[in-house]
């Protein structure tokens, strides 16, 4: 009966460390090479995130200069936006993903329509 016990004990202790392991926030902090898909041809950038926890805070920087990035990470999924000035009108840039490793894919949306983004980790 003691060893039965045990065992149950051992397997309950390995399964709660298994959730909080899945659980836990992917590191997206780090520079990433960003291609977008637009009506326009695909849209190469740089974004780099700080990552505090599940807060992240960066820049993007593309043909349009660079711009403040904040945004979160919850497990795999990933979201992200900036407002971008474009002739005096602003325009919110909202980017929401999954990460695996060091690949990330997504949609990028904004009052024009959407596109499709993957990104690379450079370091």
């Amino acid at each position: 009966m003691f060893n039965v016990r045990q065992l149950l004990v051992a397997s309950a202790a390995g399964l709660l460390i298994s959730v909080a392991a899945l659980a836990a926030d992917a590191n997206v902090a780090g520079t990433w090479a960003v291609s977008s898909e637009t009506p326009q041809g695909p849209r190469e950038s740089t974004l780099t995130l700080v990552q505090q926890g599940a807060a992240l805070t960066g820049t993007i920087k593309g043909a349009r200069g660079e711009n403040p990035v904040t945004g979160s990470v919850a497990g795999n999924v990933v979201k992200f936006g900036y407002t971008l000035n474009m002739q005096g009108t602003e325009i919110k840039i909202d980017y929401e993903g999954t990460v695996d490793g060091g690949a990330m894919t997504g949609v990028a949306k904004n009052p024009r329509g959407e596109s499709k983004f993957t990104a690379k980790k450079a370091s």
